[in-house]
Order: C-alpha cells, then sequence, then structure tokens
C-alpha cells in the first residue's frame, strides 16, 4: 500500500515553514505527517508549533543535506513520532503515545536532540548508531527503560519543562526564566532540595509595575521585586 504525506517536500526548498498545522492521519493508511526526501536540500527549513496524530510517522527526515528544525510540536499516536532522523535540531517538543518518539538508523548525523518531552516514549538507536539525547525529561527519573541501542540521555531534565514556548532554557534549570532572559551567574536557591535527588528546581520571576523598560522611580530610587518560586515533580521522602 502506498504512503500519504500531507506535506512531501520533494527536491530543494530554502527559506520555508511548516507551521499551526493539525496533522490528523487518522482517515488515512500508513501516512506521515512531513516527509523529507533522500538526497533533498534544505536551507532556513523549520516544522513548528504543529500537533501530529494518528500517523505512521510524524516526520521522516531520510538523508538529506541541510539542518532541519523540528520545535514546538506535539506529536502523539504515531507508530514513529520521528523517523529515519538525521540531520535535524529537535528541541521543546512533547512526544506522547507513541509506538516510539524518536528511531535512528545508520544515517544519522549532526543531531541535537535536548529539552524536549518524552512522555513514556522510547528514543531507539538501530544499526549501531549512537545517540546524544542529555537534558530531556522523560516522564520519570528512570529513562533507562525508555531507550533502546546505545542512546546517552544523562544527565536528563528534573521535570517538565515549563515556559520553554516563549524562551529557551540556557541555564538548564527546567525553566524558560529570568535566569536565562538576564544570562547572569545570580544563583537563586539550591536545586538539590531533596538529599540526593536533584529533583527540586528553582524559578525566578520579577514583578515590575512599569515593565518592561524601566522600573519604578520613587523618592529618587528604584523599586523592584525579585520572586523565587521553588516548583518540582518527584518522589516523596
Amino acid at each position: 500500500m502506498g504512503e500519504t504525506s500531507s506535506f512531501y517536500m520533494n527536491g530543494g526548498f530554502s527559506n520555508v515553514t511548516v507551521a499551526y498545522n493539525d496533522i490528523d492521519g487518522l482517515s488515512l493508511a500508513n501516512a506521515r505527517g512531513v516527509l523529507l526526501v533522500t538526497g533533498g536540500s534544505y536551507v532556513n527549513f523549520s516544522i513548528d508549533h504543529n500537533k501530529m496524530h494518528h500517523l505512521a510517522t510524524g516526520v521522516y527526515t531520510n538523508p538529506h543535506t541541510g539542518v532541519v528544525v523540528i520545535k514546538y510540536n506535539e506529536i502523539y499516536n504515531t507508530t514513529a513520532g520521528i523517523g529515519g532522523l538525521t540531520d535535524a535540531n529537535v528541541q521543546f517538543n512533547k512526544f506522547h503515545d507513541n509506538g516510539e518518539a524518536v528511531g535512528a538508523d545508520s544515517s544519522y548525523n549532526a543531531v541535537i536532540l535536548t529539552n524536549n518531552e518524552f512522555l513514556g516514549d522510547n528514543v531507539n538507536a538501530y544499526a549501531s548508531v549512537s545517540i546524544v539525547a542529555e537534558n530531556n525529561w522523560w516522564g520519570d527519573f528512570n529513562p533507562s527503560d525508555q531507550v533502546l541501542g546505545n542512546v546517552d540521555y544523562s544527565p536528563y531534565a528534573g521535570g517538565p519543562f515549563i515556559g520553554l514556548i516563549n524562551g529557551q532554557d540556557l541555564w538548564a534549570n527546567g525553566f524558560a526564566d529570568l535566569e536565562d532572559f538576564e544570562k547572569s551567574t545570580i544563583v537563586v536557591g539550591d536545586p538539590n532540595l531533596l538529599p540526593g535527588g536533584a529533583t527540586y528546581h528553582t524559578l525566578k520571576m520579577g514583578v515590575q509595575i512599569d515593565g518592561p523598560t524601566a522600573a519604578n522611580k520613587y523618592m529618587g530610587g528604584t523599586v523592584g521585586m525579585d520572586m523565587t518560586v521553588t516548583m518540582g515533580q518527584g518522589p516523596v521522602e
């Protein structure tokens, strides 16, 4: 039986974005959401902010030239969320209820795979390839049962990512917050609030009445407020 693709990216594409689609393959057989062709050339090509579900594969990359950006997508109820992974920047996506989240074979090359949520789904390395999948959240504190083959998953995130739709977790504390925005070296609290657990992280937020360009001024001084909220997910000790 033949394949059906919502977006069949044949040949060469430059400055193209596939975004804000609901790609539903429920009524189709062996359907793929976005299919890149072998030998295709993709420059400044992005797949972002889509929902992909009830598909054979959400995205199938195939060997190609250029780096494809796959970000901020929710991929679920597929046989494979991303298949044939190669030459891609995969970040800030949520995978759940898939046969596997990501599969990579002998074509695997030049991949960034971080800051994603694999909620019970596997990341699988086939054909003796080695996948680097660090700083992802796996839905629990034991990613080892969600990998097949040589997959480097450590260090892994200590909880689901918050706020990444609006920014990047440059400080790897599990949140896109003011620590990332300020790019400072300010230490906000102790990230290891549970003994030996490293399961709690701090979220730094600022409140400014006048914002966002200048703080309030009162009697020649600056009025501001910093608030630290401790958020965590993990076993009760």
